[in-house]
């Protein structure tokens, strides 16, 4: 097994995968596609802790066996990723793992994490296309992400929300990578990325991605991944894609989800884009809320919901 395991996690679509086959360019990582289960095992664990520190279980076990047995689990888990024990890094790469790096960070002083973010409007444009390809290929949402524009940009929120926090907590143990900059310059980033790992920058050829060992791991299904699309390499043609795509309301909502979280607010210059929305855009935006709210809450529904939703 691999000396360490670093866990990759962000919004899904924000490039994460990017991420996991940069670091599988490198001899001396190893990995694989989505695990997905990373984030249960650790919300167990930590159940585990909270049931000990208010005594139901303390007289059966100790704090230092259940992370002595979870570290462990996971470690077999992942086993057959480098059953020789030939790399020094394990990278396990699943977008919701950065909603545990919390608990993974308190279970074991060996793990390290990445967390990868992106414009949130640019993941929202790339929801769209899988939940597009999704409808033609009938094909049920597994996760609730893609249901629709308001709980994609609920889940991007609060994904990025919990990257942000975590990565200005434990800086030291967590990467903040931004996708921009990897598309800008996949060789600096790269660096970043070994260097943080404190492993060696071998000299890499100019393609890094073709020498990633996580290629011939994906499964090319054509909704989250193609083949003609991994093909091609980087293409800065991905940034600002929301812009171009996305519809008004689609905007409205997107910039009004993330009007508190000043770091993403301001680093993508929301403010301007909301400036540039018609009282139309908003209107229809709002009517969009309100009839979604409708939905959820079924008949429940008040002159208050109303009042909030257009005040």
């Amino acid at each position: 097994m691999a000396e360490k395991i670093v866990f990759v996690g962000g919004p899904p679509r924000s490039g994460t995968t990017l991420v996991q086959r940069i670091l599988l360019s490198h001899p001396e990582i190893t990995g694989g596609p989505e695990f997905d289960y990373i984030p249960e095992i650790s919300r167990l664990y930590k159940k585990l802790i909270i049931s000990f520190h208010e005594e139901r279980i303390n007289k059966v076990t100790s704090i230092e066996n259940i992370k002595f047995s979870f570290e462990n689990f996971i470690g077999n888990l992942l086993q057959e990723l480098d059953p020789h024990s030939e790399f020094k890094y394990l990278s396990e790469k699943t977008p919701d793992n950065v909603h545990v790096f919390n608990y993974l960070h308190e279970l074991s002083s060996k793990y390290k994490f990445i967390f990868v973010y992106r414009n949130p409007l640019d993941i929202l444009a790339s929801m769209n296309e899988v939940r597009q390809k999704m409808i033609i290929k009938k094909i049920k949402y597994k996760n609730t992400a893609l249901k629709n524009v308001i709980t994609a940009c609920r889940n991007i929120h609060n994904s990025l929300n919990t990257g942000f926090e975590i990565s200005g907590k434990h800086p030291e143990r967590i990467c903040k990578i931004k996708y921009e900059d990897i598309i800008n310059n996949e060789q600096k980033e790269a660096e970043k990325l070994f260097r943080f790992l404190n492993i060696e920058n071998i000299q890499q050829k100019d393609d890094i991605l073709s020498q990633s060992k996580l290629n011939d791991k994906l499964n090319y299904d054509d909704v989250f991944y193609s083949k003609e699309k991994y093909g091609k390499g980087i293409s800065k043609d991905r940034i600002g894609n929301g812009l171009k795509t996305l519809k008004k309301y689609e905007l409205y909502i997107a910039v009004n989800t993330f009007r508190n979280f000043d770091s993403i607010y301001k680093e993508y210059n929301f403010s301007e884009i909301q400036k540039n929305l018609s009282w139309f855009n908003i209107i229809y935006a709002k009517g969009y809320l309100l009839l979604n709210n409708v939905r959820e809450k079924g008949r429940h529904y008040s002159l208050r919901l109303i009042s909030k939703c257009f005040g």
